[in-house]
């Protein structure tokens, strides 16, 4: 076993070490114990991964979804240029420019 001792531990830890590849006897059950608990830790941190990878990709299209509405929503700045451009008020026919004019609407800026 001496010779055991001077393999690398990726080899003392091999799956051929564990159990024998041919006839599936088991040689070394800790270490088969040892390999079945890793594989089952590594499974579940990848399941745990996978969980916030959809809920943040949920959360996302969401978010994308929201942005997109509040877009659609909002009143564009060029919707009174028909209006005001022509200088007048179509209600009362007032005139937006000169002396005694009453000022059109605040707008937001381009």
């Amino acid at each position: 076993h001496k010779s055991y001792r001077r393999l690398p531990p990726s080899l003392q830890k091999s799956e051929g070490v564990a159990y024998d590849i041919t006839s599936h006897a088991v040689k070394d059950a800790a270490l088969c114990e040892a390999r079945e608990a890793s594989a089952q830790q590594a499974a579940d941190k990848g399941s745990k991964t996978r969980k916030l990878e959809v809920a943040m990709r949920e959360k996302g299209v969401e978010q994308l979804a929201r942005d997109e509405r509040r877009a659609l929503r909002r009143a564009s700045y060029r919707r009174y240029d028909d209006a005001f451009g022509r200088g007048y008020s179509i209600v009362d026919g007032r005139d937006y420019g000169g002396g005694g004019a009453r000022p059109p609407p605040a707008q937001q800026p381009a």
